[in-house]
């Protein structure tokens, strides 16, 4: 009994120091972050090019596909993503980061759902394709076109990586975590998705 007694004692000395460090390294990277966003230039406001190829349902399984663009500062495509996923819809997550009266959005996770209207979830496990490989690349964000020096994109990849930190969970009024849903998507157009003024996502037909 005693033994036991002493390894629940460690184990809950363990776990509190490890939570210790996450915030207080988390925490660290806030004002990090807080203080490069200063002199930091904003991301695109055209983030997404999309090509709605439409849903099909085969053996009573729905899949809906289409061609996903990511787009840089100069309207340059990052990467492709060309596939088809499980639902009627495709929904896209976002984790975005607000410094300085600038918000910069970072796409996360492409997959399908049957649901119209869709609501960040990061307890809730989704089958689709992870995002944030395919702009960031040795510690430094592709969102910012070859013009931007090496230190900008660093630090906007410092900002991608704070907006998916347990700490940025606790800071709604600094970053957010929204979905975007494409149920209006028409088969055979080609959308744009946009950032407006008031730091909000829209889409567009292109």
């Amino acid at each position: 009994m005693r033994v036991n007694k002493i390894t629940w004692i460690l184990f809950l000395n363990i776990f509190l120091v490890f939570i210790f460090l996450v915030l207080f390294f988390n925490s660290i990277l806030f004002f990090k972050c807080r203080n490069e966003a200063v002199n930091l230039p904003e991301t695109s406001n055209y983030i997404m090019r999309i090509h709605f190829y439409g849903s099909t349902e085969i053996n009573n399984i729905n899949t809906v596909s289409a061609n996903i663009s990511l787009l840089d500062t100069s309207n340059t495509e990052i990467a492709v993503i060309e596939r088809s996923w499980n639902g009627t819809f495709i929904d896209i997550d976002f984790t975005t980061v607000s410094f300085a009266n600038k918000t910069y959005f970072f796409p996360q996770k492409i997959y399908g759902t049957n649901s119209v209207k869709s609501k960040y979830n990061p307890f809730t496990p989704k089958k689709g394709s992870n995002l944030f490989p395919y702009y960031v690349e040795n510690k430094n964000c592709l969102l910012f076109s070859s013009g931007f020096s090496y230190e900008q994109k660093k630090s906007l990849y410092n900002l991608a990586v704070f907006s998916t930190s347990p700490i940025s969970f606790f800071i709604p009024s600094v970053s957010k975590k929204i979905t975007v849903n494409l149920s209006n998507c028409q088969g055979g157009k080609t959308y744009g998705l946009y950032k407006d003024n008031s730091g909000k996502l829209f889409l567009r037909e292109d």
